[in-house]
């Protein structure tokens, strides 16, 4: 475990420092870039206005990121008062070019914003997906077969089928950064280096997000199917 971790944290510092490089526009396109998004997708979800029975979900997901973003953040300042330690390039080059007060602004409202936009990527995940539902369907294969644009068009890109993969992906990215707080917090600690390392353990979650990205798209169309053909779909899905 401990060269695999040495590995994960040299070729996470490698990339670190090639994002520092990059400098203030990059710390300031960032933010703009969050908080454009925020906006964008308020504005779309406003237009699709099929946000009923969508709101519990969306905002469950959107409060457990920012519990998850806000726990980082804490933990990182009763680590670091001064932002000393931080390894966030992004965050660095804010504190180098603002200062620590407006640092300390900007990482907060970044993490703010990526929580509301976890809330609105997943609202629209929920909108979207009964929209690209096939009409037919016979089991997992042939959901998957049926499932999104190439039903409308020829593309043999289906593009809502990504957007709405990464809706789902990135709402639930939130979560990670729990155990992101609990590295912060164990930095000083021996049991750190113990420890997966960040870049090893998101590659893992990522690919849980994957598994449940198709299973839990299937299982909604199983749900709102009618009974006996639920009953068909529900017996063809994939043992887990």
């Amino acid at each position: 475990m401990a060269s695999w971790n040495d590995k994960a944290y040299e070729a996470l510092e490698r990339a670190y420092c090639v994002v520092e490089a990059m400098g203030l526009p990059l710390a300031v396109v960032a933010w703009l870039t969050v908080f454009a998004s925020a906006i964008a997708m308020s504005l779309v979800l406003r237009r699709t206005g099929a946000m009923r029975g969508h709101w519990g979900p969306a905002a469950a997901v959107g409060t457990v990121s920012l519990c998850a973003h806000l726990l980082d953040y804490a933990v990182t300042l009763r680590m670091s008062p001064t932002l000393g330690a931080e390894g966030n390039p992004i965050w660095r080059i804010a504190i180098d070019h603002f200062g620590l007060p407006i640092a300390k602004v900007y990482g907060l409202t970044g993490k703010i914003l990526l929580a509301v936009l976890a809330f609105e990527f997943f609202a629209l995940y929920l909108i979207q997906r009964a929209q690209l539902f096939p009409d037919h369907a016979e089991g997992f294969q042939s959901f998957w077969r049926g499932f999104g644009s190439a039903r409308a068009g020829h593309s043999l890109v289906r593009w809502r089928n990504l957007v709405n993969f990464f809706g789902f992906s990135f709402a639930l990215l939130g979560p990670f950064f729990f155990y992101v707080a609990l590295l912060n917090g164990l930095i000083e600690s021996p049991i750190y280096l113990r420890l997966p390392a960040m870049p090893l353990v998101l590659a893992l979650y990522l690919g849980v997000i994957v598994i449940a990205y198709f299973s839990t798209t299937y299982r909604a169309y199983a749900r709102g199917a009618s009974p006996q053909l639920r009953t068909i779909l529900e017996e063809a899905a994939p043992e887990h």
